[in-house]
């Protein structure tokens, strides 16, 4: 009986050779190429046919320092759905991705869905990668940062990127657009602004961190972004121009919106939004400055212009450590029925005070408002999920 049972317990013992296809296939889903690669590659004939063959590979060269151990197939090439890649100013490491694009340019990757660029440095590396973008038939996201610090990049450069991903990939969906600078304001090398000609786009997703208002005075037109969804600006500097040419251009189908201010804007530059935007579901607003938390103000903008709106969410940052008193407009969130009762919802008021680099203090102030439907509709989709 006990030596049965013994048999019986080393026929269940599994080696990972044992597995079948199928699992090997399952087990390749949680990890990336490169690790797929270093891990699995040359282990045995079997394991290294089933690499070759995978349906699903994802590439990501942001969490190694290691070239890959094998070679892409043709197979392998065609498979790929996602590619991560950060390109170092460190010299060997730029050398390593600079391999990379010439041994598979980017045109190679047919079924690439997904693609995010990390601190594009130079024009040699914008241009090698930017032209061969339209020719990705899939991708529909995209995550590309330009590194403006210390690079040899030129606005020319940058106008010739935007005007490539705008205007010449067709089929993307998704774009999260930044130019990174160590300044505290980005220099401009040219009085034109980045988008200076009229494009139209077919994002319906889009985050661009770091534009001059005008900047995003042009792209706030439905004429650039006819079918944008979701829109998220992060806008530098006080604007020099005063007047808004595009705020007759209403966005049908814009139902987000998120602007960070680092600068003490005025009502007139939001109001020139909130004109555009009539189907505005939910907004968040952030500024440095407290005159954003103004009760009065923002009951007039959701009763004329935002009639759709069921969330919000605004906050301010004393950064220039002016030491903030309570103002009236920031009671009169709290006082007035014209959220419970105009617009069926709650507003929630915080205060908290934050430490920055140096551990300076910094108080902050913030307001949200939900409609008493959206916290109904998220109950029952938690219970539905649940049952």
């Amino acid at each position: 009986m006990q030596e049965a049972n013994q048999v019986k317990l080393s026929q269940r013992i599994t080696t990972l050779e044992d597995l079948s296809a199928e699992l090997f296939f399952e087990l390749f889903d949680f990890f990336h190429f490169t690790e797929l690669s270093n891990t699995f590659a040359h282990l045995n004939q079997r394991i290294d046919a089933y690499l070759a063959q995978s349906p699903n590979i994802y590439l990501d060269l942001l969490s190694t320092k290691h070239k890959l151990v094998t070679k892409f197939n043709d197979h392998q090439l065609q498979c790929v759905k996602s590619l991560k890649l950060m390109i170092f100013k460190e010299e060997k490491q730029h050398e390593k991705h600079e391999a990379f694009f010439i041994q598979y340019p980017i045109r190679l990757f047919q079924q690439l869905h997904s693609l995010n660029l990390r601190l594009i440095i130079s024009a040699t590396d914008l241009r090698s990668v930017i032209d061969q973008l339209p020719l990705l038939p899939c991708l529909i996201f995209l995550n590309i940062t330009f590194d403006l610090y210390e690079s040899k990049l030129t606005m020319d450069d940058l106008r010739y990127a935007c005007k490539t991903i705008f205007l010449s990939c067709t089929k993307l969906k998704t774009l999260n657009f930044a130019l990174m600078d160590h300044t505290e304001q980005r220099r401009r090398t040219h009085n034109a602004p980045l988008f200076n000609q009229p494009i139209t786009s077919h994002l319906e997703y889009l985050d661009i961190y770091q534009l001059y208002f005008d900047e995003f005075d042009c792209i706030l037109s439905s004429l650039f972004l006819p079918r944008i969804k979701s829109l998220t600006a992060t806008i530098y500097d006080n604007p020099v121009q005063r007047d808004f040419p595009n705020e007759k251009l209403t966005f049908d189908f814009l139902t987000n919106l998120v602007v960070h201010f680092n600068w003490e804007f005025t009502f007139t530059y939001l109001e020139s939004i909130f004109k555009r935007t009539p189907n505005l579901k939910s907004f968040i607003i952030t500024s440095s400055s407290i005159t954003i938390i103004d009760g009065p103000k923002w009951q007039y903008f959701l009763s004329k212009y935002l009639l759709k709106v069921i969330r919000f969410h605004l906050h301010a940052s004393d950064w220039e450590q002016r030491n903030w008193l309570m103002r009236n407009e920031y009671t009169d969130f709290q006082t007035s029925t014209y959220w419970r009762r105009e617009r069926n919802g709650n507003v929630h008021m915080g205060c908290q005070e934050t430490l920055d680099e140096e551990g300076t203090g910094i108080n902050s102030k913030s307001v949200t408002f939900t409609s008493v439907k959206v916290k109904t509709w998220t109950k029952k989709c938690l219970y539905c999920y649940c049952e």
